[in-house]
């Protein structure tokens, strides 16, 4: 109910510091427009005198948390984004919790902070959607480190590589730096 807004049709998230409308809406068109093109946008020549597309860490054409910006336009795709990342951050606080074998009502309190985490909603009114998407990733991370940790198990292992490949496809690779020295090993 908190962010029902961000899925109003004909809205967008917008602030007057947001870098969503500077920057990420023309990076995410060219890649639309390419799509459709049959290309992948390998160079931006839009943006001063160029710099190629795909080596920018903040471009996050192949991260799976922005695919609704290949399918929709920006203004569409902008507010459902910013809807999952909320709501996964959520649900990484709730595993978290449960791997940390909380009660039930800690794991919903956990989860409930994380989909109302202000460092998460300052990210949003910002337009960061590569900050976002590492601080999202960050709680599955601890969540299957711990699990790894005590189970021991392949599908634990599994959780932790792919938790892992996408904090490290998010782009900024400074917070999983940090995360990792923070890790429970």
């Amino acid at each position: 109910m908190a962010f029902g807004q961000l899925l109003v049709p004909d809205t967008i998230l917008y602030s007057p510091h947001s870098d969503a409308l500077v920057f990420h809406a023309a990076s995410k068109s060219v890649a639309r427009s390419a799509l459709g093109r049959g290309e992948l946008p390998h160079w931006r020549s839009d943006q001063l005198s160029g710099y190629p597309a795909l080596a920018n860490p903040q471009a996050l054409y192949f991260h799976p948390l922005h695919l609704a910006f290949w399918l929709l336009p920006f203004d569409q795709a902008l507010g459902i984004t910013f809807f999952v990342h909320f709501l996964l951050a959520g649900v990484g606080l709730f595993l978290l919790g449960r791997a940390l074998h909380l009660g039930p009502l800690a794991r919903l309190l956990m989860g409930s902070a994380g989909m109302l985490s202000f460092k998460l909603i300052l990210v949003a009114y910002a337009g960061w959607l590569s900050v976002i998407s590492s601080l999202v990733v960050l709680p599955f991370v601890f969540a299957a480190l711990l699990w790894l940790l005590e189970s021991r198990r392949p599908a634990a292992a599994l959780a932790l590589a792919t938790s892992l490949g996408l904090a490290l496809a998010s782009g900024l690779l400074q917070l999983v730096y940090y995360a990792l020295l923070l890790a429970p090993i």
